[in-house]
């Protein structure tokens, strides 16, 4: 969901956009559209500030073999994870 306009601060214009969709298909590649501007027509590039999910997976280049501090170090700045406990991959986690 996009804002028809722009927000004027100072010299730079800012919109506003929130982009969605339901389903879990190749979440690497529909961020790698929105970060290069050809997710949505019309839309210009955008740097994504911020990832929300529920899993492991629904952060770009990470899955249930993310263990190093580097792989996980945007959690907490940039990746936010809201916990879902009636399911999810970390059910096939070996370390269960």
């Amino acid at each position: 969901m996009c804002g028809s306009g722009a927000a004027r601060r100072g010299d730079t214009e800012r919109a506003s956009c929130l982009l969605v969709r339901l389903g879990r298909r190749e979440l690497d590649t529909r961020f790698q559209a929105v970060a290069a501007g050809t997710a949505v027509p019309k839309l210009a590039a955008l740097e994504v500030l911020m990832f929300v999910g529920d899993n492991i997976q629904d952060f770009p280049a990470l899955d249930q073999t993310a263990t190093t501090d580097a792989k996980l170090a945007d959690f907490g700045s940039r990746f936010f994870m809201m916990p879902n406990p009636m399911y999810g991959s970390w059910e096939k986690n070996a370390q269960n």
